[in-house]
């Protein structure tokens, strides 16, 4: 009654009813199906909700802070975009236009800026690896925005390593504060403005990973849901779409469809190696053109920068072969880089592989890369390897997939374990990179000492791609960089796969887009009791509450170099003030693993950890190496991330 009276708040309200009927009749009006009639009609709840939380949030700030009640957001992104297509401008000015392949990235990065003038949508890019799709997309993203008149500009990686890498190019074409990068191991300046925009995602450029963009969409957590609302009027770019987890497709689809045609945001995604969401069960709806850049046989071949070569055996390899193969390359090329599934086979092929070079009297440097590693260990390890392929230098490199896509790494051979095709076609993007030579080289080798059953993609991409080879003819498999063998290799991914695709609960006996749309079994259930039956059904509490694309973690602070004991000494140490401590938390994420949380007893029990008093952080007490990380048994491999 102090803020204002009953026929004011009335108005409001009939206003507001008004506004939702309007919404329910739009979605309805579409062309979908019922179940995606009520998944749009839970995605217009959870953007309410969104609003709702994000106004309370706010009102709650000023009032402790005791500022003025807060006011919609005055930031002139026009004014942003145009600064920033200035910067970008310049810089591609400065890039090489004299051979073929910098002339084609050239002819690509025009295109995308041509297509920007087509109305909002959902659309593919598809450039083949080194193509320069990341300034491409973003030039595409800006000119976009401008026409358009979006808030925001989203870039969605899968890695925080390609986070890292691209985060500097934005920083160089935007304004300083314009651009928020988010995810965990961020070190700010300013800690408390960080922490705020994380929760709210208010700049005009939000660039995170995969893992908070699905939270966002789909967790149950109210920081999830309180950003959720800024995905509308906003250009969304999707790097590497092919990795989007198998499970959560129906969901993605479903959502990009709701962002794009109801909330006027532009979905791009952008890949080597295009998905076919839109053949799925329930398909991603692509604008008209689909695709901004056109990927012609004479673009395909200047692109051409690899054989891949079919290693496979029938029975597979052992570890002890694998490893004699790896050397043998070596033999041949000087510098390879290996890529396998699991950490326990690049542990191994690691330790074999110095193992042979010691007996015959080698010289080679050695290197090995996983997330057994803390992020500052990758990092330096990663920094040493790039400076020795750009040196042309003597070395093998075994690691996990995280050297896979986004990392500006070249060299002559690549060697991939067996598995997706779009993981085999990211590796072979690090070999001749800049085609410094006329053909680099993959190899496709199919492991039989892996343990793959706890990675369901990795699984279902191997015998997918198993079935391919056998198909072609001969070792040399240089069709699988075409298009048709592309889109061949996902007709069989999706359409024979085991993994339920609208992400099945168990322990429900339901799944996440039931629990989003009608809810079958929650509605025959209240009907049972008698209960009121509610237009929307949907169970949205419960279906945040069991999404689980990656199950939660602990970090573990490790004993990585000085600076690493250093920590470990200083968060121990009770002389130290906790406010001392507080500070040094963000520099800790860089020299901490992440163990799954189920997993902390079995360490425990194991004796390779200690607690801290201080906020009960866990410590490794041994068994960590600069050249391996963490240095445990194989079944204890697979409890850390």
């Amino acid at each position: 009654k102090e803020l204002l009276d009953y026929e004011e708040f009335s108005d409001l309200y009939q206003k507001a009813k008004s506004e939702t009927e309007n919404m329910f009749n739009i979605i309805n009006d579409k062309v979908k199906t019922s179940k995606e009639c009520y998944f749009d009609m839970s995605a217009f709840t959870r953007y309410i909700l969104s609003i709702l939380i994000n106004a309370d949030r706010e009102d709650t700030r000023s009032f402790m802070l005791n500022l003025p009640l807060p006011k919609p957001s005055n930031i002139d992104t026009n004014n942003v975009w145009d600064k920033a297509i200035d910067h970008l401008e310049a810089l591609l000015s400065t890039f090489p236009t004299t051979d073929e392949l910098s002339q084609e990235k050239t002819k690509i990065s025009e295109e995308c800026k041509a297509f920007s003038i087509n109305k909002s949508g959902i659309y593919r890019l598809s450039c083949p690896t080194g193509s320069g799709k990341t300034l491409a997309s973003l030039r595409y993203a800006l000119y976009h925005a401008k026409k358009y008149k979006k808030k925001h500009i989203f870039y969605i990686a899968p890695y925080k390593s390609i986070l890292t890498q691209n985060s500097a190019v934005m920083k160089s074409v935007f304004e300083e504060g314009d651009v928020l990068v988010h995810h965990s191991d961020i070190v700010p300046e300013d800690k408390e403005r960080y922490v705020y925009l994380n929760s709210n995602w208010s700049t005009p450029v939000i660039m995170t990973t995969a893992i908070q963009f699905y939270q966002t969409l789909f967790s149950h957590k109210t920081t999830s849901i309180r950003r959720y609302h800024q995905l509308s009027n906003a250009v969304i770019i999707i790097d590497e779409a092919q990795t989007i987890p198998l499970e959560i497709v129906s969901m993605f689809n479903y959502m990009m469809n709701f962002l794009s045609e109801i909330c006027h945001s532009t979905v791009l995604l952008c890949t080597a190696t295009q998905p076919l969401f839109d053949k799925t069960k329930r398909p991603l709806r692509l604008s008209e053109p689909n695709d901004v850049v056109e990927i012609t046989p004479t673009r395909i071949e200047a692109f051409k920068r690899v054989h891949i070569i079919n290693k496979c055996r029938l029975e597979g390899y052992t570890q002890e072969e694998y490893a004699e193969l790896i050397m043998d390359c070596w033999k041949k090329h000087r510098c390879v880089l290996a890529i396998v599934n699991t950490k326990s086979e690049a542990v191994g092929l690691y330790q074999r592989c110095i193992q042979i070079a010691e007996e015959q009297k080698l010289k080679i440097d050695m290197y090995h890369l996983s997330t057994s590693m803390c992020p500052k260990n990758c990092d330096d390890k990663l920094s040493e390897i790039m400076k020795k392929a750009k040196e042309d230098t003597s070395m093998i490199c075994i690691s996990t997939n995280l050297v896979e896509a986004g990392i500006d790494l070249s060299v002559p051979c690549v060697i991939r374990s067996l598995t997706g095709l779009d993981s085999i076609l990211q590796a072979a993007g690090r070999s001749n990179r800049n085609k410094k030579v006329p053909y680099g080289y993959v190899y496709i080798v199919n492991s039989k000492s892996e343990y793959i059953g706890k990675l369901p993609s990795v699984k279902e991409g191997k015998r997918t791609m198993t079935d391919m080879l056998h198909t072609m003819q001969g070792e040399f498999v240089d069709d699988l960089l075409l298009p048709e063998k592309i889109a061949e290799y996902y007709e069989h991914y999706y359409f024979d796969t085991e993994v339920n695709m609208d992400y099945e609960i168990k322990k429900l006996g339901n799944t996440q887009i039931e629990l989003w749309a009608e809810n079958k079994k929650g509605r025959t259930e209240a009907g049972k009791k008698k209960e009121y039956m509610p237009i929307l059904t949907s169970a949205l509490k419960s279906a945040g509450e069991n999404f689980d694309v990656m199950p939660s973690t602990i970090g573990v602070l490790v004993p990585y170099k000085d600076r690493g004991k250093e920590l470990i000494a200083i968060f121990g140490n009770d002389s130290v003030s906790n406010t001392e401590k507080y500070k040094l938390l963000k520099e800790a994420q860089l020299y901490m693993i992440q163990v799954y949380e189920y997993a902390y007893q079995k360490l425990v029990d194991a004796g390779m950890i200690t607690v801290l008093e201080f906020g009960d952080m866990l410590v490794l007490k041994e068994g960590y190496s600069d050249d391996m990380g963490l240095n445990v048994d194989q079944k204890l491999a697979n409890l850390f991330l």
